[in-house]
């Protein structure tokens, strides 16, 4: 009965001090929505129109989420990065708005008159949404733009 005792309280310590599971950010990043219609005057701060993007980490993890601008002109992408820790929703924006305390001003002093982005995450659990806004406004005014989610969220309906 001694022997069982020990190897019960072996058993246990072992699960108690075992690591954490690797957290979502280490996993790949998966595109999880498009939109088109990305606008941005090219204006400086706080000025012109701007297209703001926000994602919400819905996951119990720590969660990577890229926002990939693509102008109207074929090129290369603009990419920033960002981590979100579970129920954080952080702010991406094409240039700084008076609105909105963004997280990442993506490309600022870049134009886009009909860009579009695509959003990836590590995580389908990331949610987000974007608008066009006017950035020299102190209180939102925009328009929401139409998301195209790739990747449903498990057991969600979108």
């Amino acid at each position: 009965m001694k022997i069982l005792t020990i190897a019960i309280a072996i058993a246990g310590a072992t699960v108690l001090t075992t690591a954490p599971a690797v957290a979502g950010a280490a996993e790949p990043l998966q595109a999880i929505y498009r939109v088109t219609g990305v606008l941005d005057s090219g204006d400086p701060a706080n000025t012109g129109t701007a297209t703001v993007f926000f994602c919400t980490n819905f996951s119990g993890g720590r969660e990577n989420v890229r926002v990939s601008l693509r102008p109207e002109i074929p090129g290369a992408p603009i990419n920033d990065i960002l981590a979100l820790d579970p129920g954080e929703t952080r702010t991406f924006a094409t240039h700084q708005t008076a609105t909105y305390s963004e997280d990442s001003n993506v490309a600022p002093g870049v134009m886009f008159e009909q860009g579009s982005a695509v959003i990836s995450a590590t995580s389908l659990l990331v949610h987000c949404s974007a608008a066009h806004v006017d950035a020299s406004a102190v209180a939102p005014v925009g328009s929401p733009l139409q998301m195209i989610r790739l990747r449903p969220a498990p057991n969600s309906q979108e």
